[in-house]
């Protein structure tokens, strides 16, 4: 029936036609073929498979079940921890841990201290922060009625100190600096007079002792020409009585 209906048909049409049916059965063709073997490709990849994994792995031919893992019991440690700290329990913990592929193998009931241990050291914290929290807080309270207290001594102190700045002095007020300056002036002064005065005495002083030396050196002078004039009275006082002795002495024998 299509040869006959191709024969009607002119020559072009039927190339075109002949050319449209041969590209449909090349496209038909592979999708056929493609669902035939691809079952039969994954069948013998599987059986590779299956035969490279024994010659691999020999033991995959008969495999071998294991029993059920039984569930691991952890026994407390018994050794004393001689550094309670977060740090020691840590270092601890580490130290008691096996290294499997660059990894730690931590035992839980450890791990589980070591997350207690943590655990009450933050509550701890927590608590000693609040109390700390409270005392600064107290600390603070009592240190803004301190301020207050010294700004009042500090006014009363700055009274006072404008107070103790006037000096009454004759009934007049002075200011304590020209106070203190006037009456140092008046002690430089009396100093300088005193000065003058010490040196005045103590020239006059040995001025005194010069004139005492000297009226000793003319009482001893004195002296020793009053003894010296005595003694030269005594004895024309002896050799007068020996004249006159001599003159009676020449007047009895009658000369």
């Amino acid at each position: 029936m299509i040869k006959n209906n191709l024969s009607l048909l002119p020559i072009k049409q039927t190339k075109r036609l002949s050319l449209i049916f041969i590209g449909l059965l090349c496209l038909y063709i592979p999708t056929v073929l493609a669902n035939e073997v691809e079952p039969k490709v994954k069948e013998l990849n599987k059986v590779v498979n299956k035969n490279l994994s024994i010659f691999i792995n020999p033991n995959l031919q008969n495999p071998i079940v294991k029993p059920p893992a039984k569930p691991r019991t952890y026994v407390p440690d018994s050794i004393k921890l001689a550094d309670l700290s977060i740090q020691g329990q840590y270092q601890y913990l580490l130290s008691r841990s096996r290294t499997l592929n660059g990894y730690k193998m931590v035992n839980p009931y450890r791990l589980a201290g070591f997350y207690q241990s943590a655990q009450d050291s933050l509550n701890k914290l927590k608590q000693n922060s609040q109390k700390q929290i409270g005392l600064v807080k107290s600390l603070k309270d009592s240190l803004d009625q301190v301020k207050l207290q010294l700004a009042e001594k500090t006014d009363k102190l700055n009274n006072t100190q404008e107070a103790g700045d006037q000096i009454n002095f004759l009934g007049i007020n002075f200011n304590k600096t020209t106070y203190h300056l006037v009456v140092w002036t008046i002690i430089i002064g009396l100093g300088f007079g005193l000065f003058i005065i010490i040196a005045r005495s103590t020239q006059k002083i040995a001025e005194a002792r010069n004139r005492a030396q000297a009226y000793d050196e003319i009482s001893a002078e004195f002296q020793a020409y009053k003894s010296k004039a005595n003694e030269k009275e005594r004895k024309l006082a002896r050799e007068l009585q020996d004249e006159r002795n001599l003159v009676e002495e020449l007047k009895n024998r009658g000369y």
